[in-house]
């Protein structure tokens, strides 16, 4: 009897260490609008858990706040108009990570595109902001998410930062399964803020020779000009005159005048 046991014991050892890791897919949420939806998102926020000490990240203060200082509520003093139910957190937290990107599943929204100001820079945290782009795009497949950028050109040095850039996006997120594809060619979305750099057709012509296909490039209302016939669109902001509150009326304004 303690023979066969031991045998048996053995044999569920020998399938245990055999099984291999099954990767569970994403569920899919129902929507009653086909329309996809993606939501603007910033990979820049930091905690004195990223970046040591008692120091927290220039999005969390913006120089005048300090969130050090807790209120009788249990409310760090930060610079946002809104208190994240979470409290302040940090971009690269992976606990962060799913409960944002499950948070937007939840809600039909279709995937992010990422602030992104790329590889090559004269911004010092431009590495940190990459490796929390990266950290968010490792989990974007897990929960059925696409994702895109919106390139960041404001702290280019030149021509050259750009186009680094750009042969990044095409190295490692254009093969990804996961990048947002628009059109009937299926082109990747890039969109630019701005450009406030790379303000001449003649430059973007040279940007976008380095993609390795065609580019979907949509830039900052009004800016289309900037790009020339390398666009294929532009995407509306937040903006208003404060006085007056007139945010929809820009919107209408921007529909009607450039769709």
């Amino acid at each position: 009897m303690k023979s066969s046991l031991n045998r048996r014991c053995r044999d569920c050892r020998l399938q245990i260490e055999h099984l291999e890791p099954r990767r569970l897919l994403a569920a899919s949420v129902p929507k009653t609008n086909p329309t996809a939806i993606y939501m603007h998102y910033m990979p820049w926020f930091e905690t004195p858990d990223t970046l040591g000490g008692q120091n927290w990240g220039y999005h969390w203060t913006m120089t005048n706040q300090d969130p050090n200082v807790i209120d009788s509520e249990g409310h760090r003093q930060i610079a946002s108009h809104y208190y994240p139910h979470i409290g302040p957190y940090a971009s690269s937290d992976p606990d962060v990570i799913e409960y944002h990107l499950l948070l937007m599943k939840l809600a039909g929204v279709d995937g992010v595109v990422l602030d992104w100001y790329g590889v090559q820079g004269s911004n010092g945290d431009i590495d940190r902001l990459l490796a929390n782009s990266n950290a968010i795009i490792d989990r974007i497949d897990d929960v059925g998410l696409q994702f895109g950028v919106v390139l960041e050109d404001r702290f280019a040095t030149g021509l050259e930062d750009t186009k680094a850039n750009m042969a990044y996006l095409r190295d490692n997120y254009f093969t990804d399964p996961s990048y947002i594809r628009q059109g009937s060619q299926a082109d990747p979305l890039v969109m630019v803020f701005g450009p406030i750099k790379m303000q001449q057709p003649t430059q973007w012509t040279e940007i976008l020779q380095q993609a390795g296909e065609d580019v979907d490039l949509l830039t900052l209302w009004y800016e289309s000009g900037d790009v020339g016939a390398n666009g294929s669109g532009e995407y509306a902001w937040i903006y208003e005159d404060e006085a007056l509150d007139n945010y929809l009326d820009h919107i209408a304004n921007f529909y009607q005048l450039r769709s």
